[in-house]
């Protein structure tokens, strides 16, 4: 048995598979999951049969327990967390970005994608389509070409880009 405790709870992995202990160490989630949970903004990504998808915990005061619902189908290859509302996803090979609900928002059509929000808040979206990449303002979704054709986007950071020539 391996125990992880992260934001006043408890992952535990049984048998190979991933649940999530209270931090009285009361089952909310059985160990029945792929791999490790991932919590962010109220909503855990959780992995069925090598698919990704997200379900919510929420606390029933009646029956004093947590009633796990799953709001987005385990149906992705990979999830991120979410950010200001927005997680990416990728399938076939392809990336995007989800809201809560599931809705596609940035569609799964992406090469490649850098997410810039996790540096210093700000809401810029590194993406590459047919080889090229672009920035995603998700404020008011502009778009700019980064005018990158072979070469390489080798490290993005504060907004600014280290591009490296093949």
């Amino acid at each position: 048995v391996q125990i992880i405790e992260r934001n006043n709870n408890f992952i535990v992995k049984d048998k190979g598979k991933w649940g999530l202990l209270d931090s009285k160490l009361n089952t909310l989630l059985k160990c029945i999951y792929d791999h490790e949970l991932i919590e962010s903004e109220g909503m855990i990504a959780i992995c069925k049969n090598s698919k990704w998808g997200f379900i919510k915990l929420d606390w029933i005061s009646e029956k004093k327990n947590y009633k796990s619902t799953e709001i987005i189908a385990c149906q992705y290859d990979a999830v991120g967390k979410f950010i200001d509302g927005l997680a990416m996803v990728k399938q076939n090979g392809l990336f995007g970005y989800i809201d809560k609900k599931g809705t596609i928002i940035i569609p799964i059509e992406y090469e490649d994608c850098h997410d810039e929000r996790r540096d210093k808040g700000t809401q810029t979206l590194v993406l590459k389509k047919d080889g090229r990449w672009k920035y995603t303002d998700l404020k008011g979704f502009q778009t700019l070409p980064l005018c990158l054709g072979n070469d390489e986007l080798f490290e993005f950071h504060n907004q600014h880009a280290i591009i490296r020539n093949k």
